[in-house]
């Protein structure tokens, strides 16, 4: 693991970085996990987002190493965290061949309801606020998922 810092004009333009490399192997989802929990921990999110975005970080480490390396020897997933002030950036790169999003079915409608999996994207773009593929020309897949922290004036109280 590697943890580098980068210092803008002002304090507020910090930035710390966090980055891991694992081998495409599903004993190493848990130590990712409890990684994950600590890194977000940094940043002063509040326990129930804290625990949702450790969720979608183990839905994306799971899918990148499952379905994207296909748990093959030699290959591996990096994951990157960026810690804002305000805010985190979690990358995650596999050396798979890459997929359509957008075909992907509808986990909530009818058909796929009862299916045993298929919930793993659907489950990240609704607990983070932004979510995106990239795939690059010499393969794999980059997802990149950011999440801000919630001022207390958005609570349900107002």
């Amino acid at each position: 693991m590697k943890e580098k810092e980068a210092q803008g004009a002002a304090s507020s333009d910090r930035v710390r970085t966090v980055k891991l490399r694992i081998a495409s192997r599903r004993e190493f989802l848990d130590p990712v996990h409890m990684l994950s929990e600590q890194i977000i921990e940094e940043v002063g999110f509040t326990p129930d987002d804290r625990y949702w975005m450790v969720t979608a970080v183990r839905e994306a480490v799971t899918n990148a190493v499952i379905h994207g390396n296909k748990e093959r020897p030699g290959t591996g997933v990096d994951v990157s965290f960026e810690l804002y002030p305000d805010s985190i950036r979690i990358i995650v790169v596999d050396e798979g061949e890459g997929f359509d999003p957008e075909a992907l079915p509808d986990p909530v409608s009818k058909e796929h309801l009862l299916d045993a999996s298929g919930r793993g994207v659907f489950l990240m773009k609704q607990l983070m606020d932004e979510v995106s593929y990239t795939f690059p020309e010499s393969g794999g897949t980059t997802l990149s998922m950011t999440k801000s922290i919630r001022s207390e004036s958005t609570g349900a109280d107002e």
